[in-house]
C-alpha cells in the first residue's frame, strides 16, 4: 500500500475515497498501484478509465512494473455516464461484463471489492449538478448494499464549484496531491484532509515519483 509509510495500511473499508489533483498524471500512478495491491492481496478490482483503453492502463502500470493480476478487470474508454452506472450495479455488471467480450472466467465476478473510476471528473464535466447528484447517489448506495471500495480521480476546477465541494462532504476520504514550483526545481507532496476512521493529518507529506510508483519521503512527516 502506496500509504503504510504514514501509517494506513489499507483504505476504509465500504468508503468512497476521492483523489484530487490540479491536472496532472500522478493521481494515476497512485490508483493503478493502489488496484494493483488491492488485487495482488485478492481483492476483485474493476478498474474503469474514461480517457484511456485497456492497453494503455497496461502499458502505464507495465512502466512501474505491475503486471495485471488476475482478480483485476479493466475497461477502457467509458467515456458514457450510463455506462458507468451500468458497470456499477451488480444486476447488471455480470451481462456488461460478457458484452464486452471479457474472458468467460469473469462471469461469476458480477460484484467487486474495488471500484476506481480514473478519471470521474471527465465524466461529469458539462453536467448539471442535479444530474451528476442523481448519479453520485447510485454510488452511495452501492458501496452500502455491496460493502465496495471507490477510489475516484478528480481533476480540479473541471467539474463546476457546487459539485466540487459537496463530492468534498460526501466521500469518505481524500487524498491531494499538490505541486510546488520554485525556480527550475519542482516540489511534489501530498495532503490528506479527511479519512473515515482516521484524524486528520496536519501535515503535508513530501513525494517522488521513482521507476516503483510514488515515494513517500516520510521524514517529513511530524506526528
Amino acid at each position: 500500500m502506496v500509504l503504510a509509510g504514514i501509517g494506513i495500511k489499507e483504505l476504509p473499508s465500504s468508503s468512497i475515497i476521492l483523489i484530487e489533483e490540479e491536472i496532472g498524471s500522478i493521481k494515476g500512478v497512485f490508483v493503478q498501484r493502489t488496484a494493483y495491491n488491492m488485487a495482488k492481496e485478492g481483492k476483485k478490482v474493476l478498474y474503469i478509465s474514461s480517457t484511456r483503453s485497456e492497453d494503455e492502463v497496461v502499458n502505464e502500470m507495465n512502466l512501474f512494473k505491475m503486471e495485471i493480476p488476475e482478480s483485476m478487470k479493466l475497461i477502457g474508454n467509458s467515456k458514457a455516464q450510463l455506462t458507468l452506472m451500468e458497470i456499477l450495479n451488480a444486476e447488471k455488471a455480470k451481462k456488461f461484463l460478457k458484452n464486452q467480450n471479457l474472458d468467460e472466467s469473469v462471469e461469476d465476478m458480477y460484484s467487486f471489492d474495488v471500484f476506481v473510476i480514473d478519471t470521474y471528473s471527465y465524466l461529469f464535466m458539462d453536467e448539471s449538478f442535479d444530474r451528476w447528484l442523481s448519479s453520485f447517489e447510485q454510488i452511495l448506495e452501492i458501496r452500502k448494499n455491496e460493502n465496495a471500495i471507490f477510489i475516484i480521480t478528480t481533476d480540479v476546477g473541471v467539474l463546476e464549484e457546487r459539485v466540487e465541494t459537496t463530492i468534498r462532504s460526501l466521500v469518505d476520504g481524500i487524498i491531494q496531491f499538490k505541486v510546488d514550483k520554485t525556480g527550475n526545481k519542482v516540489n511534489r507532496y501530498m495532503l490528506i484532509p479527511k479519512m473515515k476512521g482516521l484524524l486528520p493529518m496536519d501535515k503535508i507529506v513530501p513525494f517522488k515519483v521513482t521507476g516503483e510508483g510514488i515515494l513517500l519521503d516520510v521524514r517529513e512527516r511530524v506526528g
